[in-house]
């Protein structure tokens, strides 16, 4: 008997599909923004006394990125390609239910950080798989929004737990931090209903020369026939990309040394220097210390909190005006308004806290503006560099790579966001507040030029398209050619999809012809 969601086509499989890729995402946010509430009450802090120590405190932070980082390395070079986009998720998924428990039940340091490192290795799974099988599934002129709406639970996830985090201020005991850490099983649950009923990745099905299940996957997608025309003729597309890339496919270590004509790691260090902008426009260091933050500049304990919630609704309101935008404004202008937007946020906070320091006097005029910088900043952030980079390592990769570009991107997010959760404690004392934000407006406004000379638009282009692009395009730099800038799609990629598709269509009617005289030849002689 078929489960209800395998009965599904068209626009409500699809949708499922992005519920559950979303809750996986939820998961990784809401446990990025509950740990710096739970760690500021006064519970944690008697049960786990060492963390007055700032480096512990900074290992029991960050070793969640480093469990993350490890997941990712495990999924880049072994668990992605072989269990398909589906089951991979599903396998962070397992070690992410046995993670939490051991985080809710922790009564000594070491369990809570092995809970952490092993709930970190299970999100750096799905966190690396879950944009891709989002973006092989869906169709071009949506894949932009699709995948941000993924990524935008992520921010969901961060702005139920600044709420959480805010509603358990007058609360006690150990329930302050064992009960928001158990809500990490609703985003959970979700996927583990859904994902498993929902049909693998076509172009996956399709590269491992599963060829009739991929056919039967795209027509579900499609809620059409596998002899209709649109199934025939992106099949078709599909198929012949991955015949060429598999007649140019070399080892991963030959991908490494630049051998092969697809670009693979041209493609792959886009994806993980995306991951690094987003890392280095210091969201991690803010979000996990924004209490303490706050706190610095005179605010209460309570109105640090109330603030901490209010940027996370911003952060997440922001975010889904991406979701809006994405596929209208094109990646390279949106990186561009990012980039311009979080300079001038941390310049604003950082002469506002320097001013704060050398006139006292003048303290709560300066306090609004460091406020206001912040939400600024989670705007600017929300709307640009939150969702972009998430888009830009599901696109680029070919569809044999995608999975291990993807890992490599995401293990580099995660490597980031344990440097910088690392350091931010230490780099605030030593470089003082005002001085830590000027090093990221430093960060922030060199994205502007980078993005400008090597990151191609992929706005309105196939997967397929991006793949003829980097066998075009063998220069490192795209600000000189309009076919990798435009944001509509190029007559150039038109052509060569036609192309790509009659030469398909040609050697499906070839092997038909082959397939009828070897029947001929070998029937029964009268």
């Amino acid at each position: 008997m078929q489960h209800p969601i395998q009965k599904l086509r068209g626009f409500w499989l699809l949708f499922f599909l992005t519920a559950g890729c979303m809750s996986t995402q939820g998961l990784f946010g809401f446990d990025s923004g509950v740990y710096g509430g739970i760690s500021a009450t006064d519970s944690w802090k008697e049960h786990f006394p060492e963390v007055a120590d700032a480096n512990i405190a900074g290992i029991t932070s960050s070793c969640f990125s480093l469990g993350a980082f490890v997941g990712c390395l495990v999924t880049l070079f072994w668990l992605g390609d072989k269990l398909g986009r589906r089951w991979t998720i599903m396998t962070g998924m397992i070690i992410n239910t046995v993670s939490v428990l051991l985080q809710v039940t922790a009564f000594s340091l070491p369990q809570m950080i092995v809970g952490r490192v092993i709930n970190g290795f299970g999100i750096g799974i799905t966190s690396s798989t879950a944009p891709a099988f989002q973006a092989e599934c869906s169709p071009a002129h949506v894949r932009g929004r699709l995948v941000v709406l993924g990524s935008l639970t992520n921010t969901f996830g961060v702005w139920i737990a600044g709420w959480v985090n805010f509603g358990i201020i007058y609360a006690s005991g150990d329930v302050t931090w064992r009960f928001p850490l158990a809500l990490q099983y609703i985003f959970i649950i979700i996927p583990c209903m859904i994902l498993p009923f929902v049909p693998e990745s076509p172009r996956w099905l399709f590269f491992k020369g599963r060829e009739e299940e991929g056919l039967l996957a795209l027509s579900k997608f499609h809620n059409d026939e596998i002899s209709s025309e649109v199934v025939q003729k992106e099949s078709a597309s599909m198929l012949e990309a991955i015949y060429s890339e598999r007649e140019n496919h070399l080892p991963f270590m030959d991908i490494l040394r630049c051998k092969d004509s697809t670009q693979n790691l041209r493609r792959m260090l886009l994806g993980c220097f995306s991951m690094v902008f987003q890392q280095l426009s210091g969201v991690n260091g803010l979000g996990y210390y924004m209490p303490t933050l706050l706190e610095d500049i005179g605010l209460s304990g309570v109105a640090s909190r109330g603030f901490t919630a209010g940027y996370n609704t911003m952060y997440m309101l922001s975010a889904f005006a991406c979701l809006l935008i994405i596929d209208r404004a094109g990646r390279r202008p949106m990186l561009f308004g990012g980039s311009i937007g979080m300079t001038a946020a941390y310049l604003l906070a950082a002469f506002s806290i320097l001013g704060f320091q050398k006139n006292p006097d003048i303290k709560t005029p300066l306090q609004k503006l460091t406020i206001a910088s912040f939400f600024i900043y989670y705007f600017c952030y929300g709307i640009t560099y939150a969702k972009l980079p998430w888009v830009i390592l599901s696109e680029l990769p070919s569809v044999s790579n995608r999975t291990a570009a993807a890992g490599a991107a995401t293990a580099t997010n995660w490597m980031g966001s344990f440097i910088v959760t690392q350091f931010t404690p230490p780099g605030i004392e030593n470089l003082n507040t005002w001085g830590f934000y000027l090093l990221f407006a430093c960060f922030c406004l060199s994205y502007l030029p980078l993005t400008y000379l090597f990151y191609p638009e992929t706005m309105n282009r196939t997967l397929e398209d991006i793949d003829e692009i980097f066998l075009r395009s063998k220069s490192i730099f795209v600000f000189q050619d309009k076919v990798l800038t435009q944001k509509a799609r190029p007559q150039y990629l038109i052509d060569r999809e036609a192309e790509r598709i009659a030469a398909m269509q040609n050697a499906r009617m070839e092997q038909g012809k082959a397939d009828s005289i070897h029947h001929v030849e070998n029937s029964p002689k009268v």
